[in-house]
């Protein structure tokens, strides 16, 4: 994946009253401290750009869920115009591939979840 605006990674983990967790990523790419997100926080649900462009595409997507051992995943961030060409199929394929038990969970715009 190649970028036109470096910047550094940036996102949020939310924990909820019932002590459920979300790992909001924002605009990044896959990036090795993930894995700690992942084993100090233990996100039940992460939210992943796929685009592919601005952000990391379905691979390093699959890659994320990977590092932060995460059970599902909402991608956004694709589909919007034609320079984000990543797709939940193709993410879903990317984290077979990877033979990880990741839920993909596809939201409609407005949709919610659960």
């Amino acid at each position: 994946m190649e970028s036109n605006f470096p910047s550094d990674p940036c996102g949020y983990v939310l924990t909820f009253e019932d002590g459920f967790r979300i790992y909001f990523a924002g605009d990044t790419n896959v990036f090795v401290d993930m894995a700690l997100i992942g084993e100090l926080y233990e996100p039940d649900l992460a939210i992943l750009p796929i685009g592919g462009f601005y952000t990391m595409g379905p691979r390093e997507a699959a890659k994320a869920c990977q590092l932060l051992g995460v059970s599902r995943v909402i991608p956004m961030h694709w589909g919007t115009f034609p320079a984000l060409p990543g797709t939940p199929g193709d993410l879903l394929r990317e984290i077979d591939r990877r033979g990880l038990a990741t839920e993909v969970i596809e939201l409609a715009p407005g949709q919610s979840w659960p």
